[in-house]
């Protein structure tokens, strides 16, 4: 007798560049790991702003179709306005502004944010952490299952995200 198949959702979470990419797979890694929620893909638009991302996540949807929900995970200190929302909307993509930057929120998720410019927060966040968000190493280090868990309820963006993937 064949043992049934389980048929999980699938999510694409299209990130601006590298260190949102890395961001991106740590989620997947805690919150997809035990085959429960969405069957995530990542993928990076490398870089060049918000519309950048939103046309990526357009494009890569239907160029690969068969997504339940597709959705870009991107900055929101540059280009970021009414046109890039309406495109994205008009899509059907799931949009997560991070604001202003993926440094601010990881700052925000352990505890250490403080308002200041997009310039500010990668400083600081490369001061208390010994290097950028696009170290591998420090975001697995800071982005905790019980960080995440605890910050969903202050930081949209994370509530967001687990949403759109189904946990």
């Amino acid at each position: 007798m064949a043992q049934a198949r389980i048929v999980r959702p699938t999510a694409l979470l299209m990130g601006e560049g590298d260190a949102e990419e890395i961001f991106l797979k740590r989620i997947r890694e805690l919150y997809t790991a035990d085959r429960k929620g969405c069957n995530v893909r990542v993928q990076s638009a490398g870089g060049k702003g918000a519309g950048n991302v939103v046309d990526h996540a357009i494009r890569y949807q239907r160029a690969n179709g068969a997504f339940d929900v597709a959705a870009a995970f991107f900055d929101t200190d540059t280009d970021w306005n009414d046109d890039v929302r309406a495109r994205g909307e008009k899509a059907g993509i799931v949009l997560i502004a991070v604001e202003p930057c993926l440094e601010c929120m990881l700052l925000r998720l352990v505890g250490l944010h403080k308002e200041c410019s997009t310039a500010e927060h990668k400083k600081r966040f490369e001061k208390e952490f010994g290097g950028p968000a696009h170290n591998k190493k420090i975001v697995e280090r800071i982005v905790t299952r019980e960080a995440v868990d605890k910050a969903r309820g202050n930081i949209v963006v994370i509530d967001t995200l687990l949403t759109t993937i189904g946990r």
